[in-house]
């Protein structure tokens, strides 16, 4: 009788074990499974976000805004709904869909009307292009018409400009506006030029002589307008220059208006 109790004993523990293994796996489970339903859903959202830009690729981004017939409130729905996709991937974008097909839908303007064309009613955020860099440490040594690369970025919205070039370079075609302000290496009269695809737009001058540690610093701000590729940097003139750095040099720029074609040449 005791050998008997003895083994139900064993196979009660025994069973009990076993729950608590099964139930130790199951939670392993749980834990997998709600990884992969993040992953699940990382994907969603790259392809909702894949669709929805080859979709706006489709219908040209530059002639893409919102029907007059769109009223305010589904205009506030439609970026509920796209910050809710970014969120909860589960979420679909018929709202995004209905706006894309009204828009290839949108009689094509021609003739002399379709010369100038600005884009000021598409959605907030999608025409933000700034940018605002620093130079870091000392550019010694520099040669004729080389990039001054502006290293420390602070602001890089458009993801427009490259430090590791140090040339910005257009994304759409528009109107733009530059500053730069550089400080003179002690010592050094030194020579710059503001170009476009390698083409002088002007030059800035610093002068930092005058005996012991004499700094000069110079300033400009320029109104250009760009087409989407071209490519806006600050290059040395003369060979074996050198530019202070520590963030007392830096280069800056932002997207004033979109345009289509400049404005400035259309009769």
């Amino acid at each position: 009788m005791e050998d008997k109790d003895q083994r139900q004993g064993k196979i009660i523990d025994n069973l009990r074990n076993d729950i608590e293994q099964i139930k130790f796996e199951n939670q392993q489970l749980k834990e997998l499974f709600s990884k992969c339903e993040v992953a699940i859903q990382s994907l969603r959202t790259t392809i909702y976000d894949s669709e929805y830009k080859t979709k706006m690729d489709e219908t040209n981004v530059s002639d893409f805004e919102y029907p007059n017939a769109i009223s305010f409130a589904e205009n506030m729905k439609y970026s509920m709904d796209m910050s809710n996709v970014r969120d909860n991937a589960t979420k679909q974008l018929p709202l995004t869909n209905r706006l894309i097909k009204r828009s290839a839908n949108r009689p094509t303007i021609t003739g002399r009307d379709s010369k100038i064309h600005t884009v000021g009613t598409r959605h907030a955020g999608t025409d933000l292009v700034a940018f605002f860099a620093t130079l870091s440490i000392h550019a010694t040594n520099l040669g004729v018409g080389q990039n001054v690369k502006f290293d420390n970025i602070i602001t890089n919205v458009g993801s427009a400009y490259n430090q590791h070039v140090g040339a910005f370079a257009a994304p759409v075609s528009g109107v733009y506006v530059f500053m730069s302000t550089l400080l003179s290496y002690p010592g050094h009269n030194e020579h710059f030029k503001l170009v476009r695809n390698g083409n002088i737009i002007c030059y800035m001058f610093v002068g930092g002589l005058g005996g012991g540690a004499t700094y000069d610093t110079s300033a400009g701000s320029f109104v250009l307008f760009l087409n989407k590729g071209d490519v806006i940097a600050v290059q040395n003139v003369d060979p074996g220059e050198n530019l202070y750095g520590d963030s007392y040099s830096y280069f800056s720029g932002f997207l004033l208006k979109e345009f289509e074609q400049d404005p400035s040449i259309v009769g």
